[in-house]
């Protein structure tokens, strides 16, 4: 899937400022020496040797969730997205954190021959359960051989906004430990806030303002 194409117009406006000024930041970073740089791409796939000292990581994107049906609805009447903390009582509950559709289950799992060839070491996924569905879908003869599924606060939906939408904030890390018992949700998922907490997403306190650093 191309996700780029798959974006609204105006989507597609604010995602190329975004990827136009955060290499010039990230390089000039690296450049004053502010910022190692701790990675370099490879091409030419797995048959293309990688420096010694070095790890190869592969990125996967989600397959389609429920939300993507639900934006796509959107897209069609000419809406901007309106799944948001004001009118969280307002839209389905399957929009707060969704699972994959049929068709995204579907996705992931045509990607099993490519991602059996990787024979990963360690499986890190977003906290989001379409992010989590989808690594245990394509990796799922990984994980069946114990290879470490760890779940990371940092590999979330990234520039958010301050108005993000609802479907970027995951249930707490409990209820997600509980339903994927194969994935580490404990060691880099920020906790829930108390009990006694009115807070909308207590499961996810900080879902619109956590970012890469």
């Amino acid at each position: 899937r191309d996700g780029f194409v798959e974006c609204a117009a105006m989507d597609k406006t604010r995602l190329r400022r975004w990827a136009d000024i955060f290499p010039i930041v990230k390089q000039t970073s690296e450049y004053l020496g502010q910022r190692p740089r701790r990675f370099q791409l490879v091409e030419g796939g797995l048959s293309t040797p990688i420096p010694d000292g070095c790890k190869r990581v592969h990125f996967v994107r989600h397959g389609e969730g429920d939300h993507n049906v639900w934006r796509a609805q959107e897209h069609a009447k000419g809406q901007a997205p309106m799944a948001k903390r004001w009118n969280f009582s307002e839209v389905p509950a399957e929009l707060l954190d969704p699972h994959l559709t049929e068709k995204g289950r579907k996705e992931a799992e045509s990607a099993r021959g490519v991602a059996d060839q990787c024979q990963p070491e360690l499986l890190v996924t977003s906290p989001l359960r379409r992010t989590v569905e989808t690594c245990l879908l394509i990796f799922k003869a990984s994980v069946d051989k114990g290879v470490p599924v760890l779940a990371h606060e940092l590999c979330r939906e990234q520039g958010v906004g301050a108005d993000p939408s609802m479907y970027d904030a995951h249930l707490g890390r409990r209820a997600l430990a509980k339903e994927f018992p194969q994935v580490d949700f404990m060691s880099h998922v920020l906790p829930e806030l108390a009990e006694d907490d009115k807070s909308q997403l207590k499961d996810d306190p900080y879902w619109w303002t956590v970012g890469s650093p």
